[in-house]
This record gives structure tokens, C-alpha cells and sequence, in this order.
């Protein structure tokens, strides 16, 4: 009787360790799932700041290129007022007019975009 009590506390001693090894695979497997799922998010948080990041550098240019036209249709402007005085007005004022001329149209390429 005392052999059979020790063979079956060994065998609930051996059950119990199995049962322990598989509570600690399984935990380990949920630790593993959560480090991916987490690698996911964090890849997919940067995806969207990249995506952000490109729409404000394009937001920024277009910007740019709306001031520097701005100016240059001021200085256009100026040199209107001020080329019917000489005719070295006359050439200011044409190479104003095509450089004004440029930046309207590679604004107008961008806003097609």
C-alpha cells in the first residue's frame, strides 16, 4: 500500500510539473504574440509619422513657393511703377515678368498634384 501511495504521489508530482511546463509555454507563446503585436503597432506609428512628415514638407514648399511668388509679383509691380522711367526698366521689367511668369506656373503644376 505505502508503494502504491508513493507511486501515486509520484505521479501527481510528474502531473503537476507537466502542468506547470505547459502554464509556462503558454506564457512565454502570450509574451512572444504581445512583442510582435507591439512591433506591429510601433511599425505602424512610424509608417504614419513618415506619412505626416511628407505632407508637411509638401505643405512647407508649396508655402514657399506661394511667398516667393507673392514677392516676386511685388517686385514685378515695382519695377512697372519705376520701368517707364528708363529703358533699362524695360528690361527689368521683362525679366521680372518671365521669372514671374515661371513660379505661377510651377505653382499651378504643384496645385495639380
Amino acid at each position: 500500500a505505502e508503494i502504491r501511495a508513493a507511486r501515486g504521489a509520484g505521479q501527481a508530482a510528474a502531473a503537476a510539473a507537466a502542468g506547470e511546463d505547459a502554464a509556462a509555454e503558454g506564457q512565454q507563446a502570450a509574451a512572444a504574440k504581445w512583442r510582435v503585436r507591439t512591433a506591429q503597432e510601433l511599425e505602424d506609428a512610424r509608417r504614419e509619422t513618415m506619412l505626416q512628415y511628407a505632407g508637411l514638407k509638401q505643405r512647407m514648399l508649396t508655402t514657399m513657393i506661394g511667398l516667393v511668388t507673392v514677392g516676386s509679383g511685388a517686385v514685378y509691380a515695382l519695377v512697372l511703377a519705376l520701368g517707364t522711367q528708363a529703358d533699362a526698366g524695360d528690361a527689368a521689367r521683362d525679366a521680372a515678368s518671365f521669372a514671374g511668369g515661371g513660379l505661377l506656373g510651377l505653382l499651378g503644376l504643384l496645385g495639380l498634384q
